[in-house]
């Protein structure tokens, strides 16, 4: 009911970009506070986690089908940027949700530009370094990254479903398990 009427009151004060897309109530209707007075923003931080990670669990048990290998490729990328289980995330999922902020969407976009195979981009080169990406990404040069990595195409489309459907649509998809050969049975001692 106090959601229901916060988002009428958004509707007609807050212009369409302002408008939050989910309400939290805390606990005690109050905003934690320090010691000191100040506002305790690590304390809004793990409320806001785990109402993300309850709303997840909620999801999960409603049955939702399994991400796909596009979708489970751009999870883990979110789940390294982000400090989240990427076994958390659903289609529903939003990245600014989750704490997603422009850095965040680049380290993301820089892993996926690793990992994910596109036809206008050298990431084939990098596709079976799966291992890698997270310090590559950490050691990376963070120059322009164009076409559908761009960060701002994560930061216009955040949620989990519109992101991968937009990468789709743009010729990403993810590298498939390549069976190697790893003489298990025949090495020479």
């Amino acid at each position: 009911a106090v959601s229901a009427l916060l988002a009428l009151h958004c509707v007609r004060w807050l212009l369409p970009a302002a408008r939050p897309s989910r309400v939290l109530l805390l606990p005690g209707g109050t905003l934690p506070l320090t010691p000191t007075g100040k506002l305790d923003r690590a304390a809004i931080g793990a409320e806001l986690s785990r109402a993300a990670a309850d709303a997840a669990a909620a999801e999960a048990r409603q049955g939702e089908c399994a991400l796909s290998s596009l979708e489970s490729a751009v999870a883990a990328a979110w789940g390294e940027a982000l400090a989240v289980d990427p076994s958390l995330l659903r289609r529903a999922s939003s990245f600014l949700l989750l704490g997603g902020d422009s850095i965040k969407a680049l380290r993301a976009a820089r892993a996926l530009s690793l990992r994910l195979l596109h036809h206008h981009s050298h990431a084939q080169s990098h596709a079976g370094r799966w291992g890698e990406t997270a310090a590559a990404a950490d050691q990376a040069d963070y120059g322009t990254i164009q076409g559908p990595f761009a960060p701002v195409e994560l930061l216009r489309r955040p949620s989990l479903r519109r992101y991968c459907s937009f990468l789709a649509a743009a010729g990403v998809r993810a590298p498939s398990v390549a069976t190697e050969d790893d003489s298990s049975g025949t090495q020479a001692e």
